[in-house]
């Protein structure tokens, strides 16, 4: 039961750590797969130390039934103690790794979002940009304008697309709890 209680305690710093450092989005998914991955070894690590939970359970139940009742009290108090914390700590992990899944899968939608805003913008930008647009005739100069403002290329990218991206910037670039 010791050696429970002590696994118990290390298993509870180990979440405790995981989840209060938190997670630094910055556009990589590096980091956020490190925790992903910390977090699938300490949800390992509480699955493989159930059979011993609950086969201390199982004995300490019996432990109750053979003991006078105040001693059984204390014992079944110290049981439900016990179980609650594995509980909650299964519970915990559970949730932290679906809420990083959640996390890591959004960041790859965001990852996808930016790289097609990157694909329409570079092109119009270095069209934009370049020195032979002021120099051109007068009208290839209206021509180029309005391939450029074409409503193809509106559709292709329109403002509206462009501020959503920045709503999903604003919402993944933060510190995570």
């Amino acid at each position: 039961m010791d050696m429970l209680l002590k696994r118990l305690d290390e298993s509870e710093r180990n979440v405790h750590h995981m989840i209060e450092k938190g997670t630094l989005i910055a556009v990589k998914q590096d980091q956020l797969l490190e925790n992903l991955q910390e977090q699938k070894v300490i949800m390992s690590d509480i699955v493989n130390h159930q059979t011993a939970f609950d086969a201390a359970t199982s004995q300490a139940s019996l432990l109750i039934q053979s003991s006078e009742p105040q001693e059984a009290c204390q014992l079944q108090a110290d049981l439900d103690s016990i179980n609650e914390r594995y509980t909650k700590l299964d519970t915990r992990t559970k949730d932290h790794g679906i809420y990083l899944e959640n996390l890591s899968r959004r960041l790859s939608n965001f990852e996808a979002e930016l790289e097609n805003l990157e694909h329409w913008l570079l092109p119009s930008g270095h069209e934009l940009d370049s020195n032979q647009i002021p120099q051109l005739p007068l009208i290839e100069f209206v021509n180029n304008w309005r391939v450029m403002a074409s409503p193809e290329r509106e559709q292709q990218y329109s403002l509206e697309t462009v501020s959503a991206r920045r709503k999903l910037t604003d919402k993944y670039c933060y510190w995570v709890e």
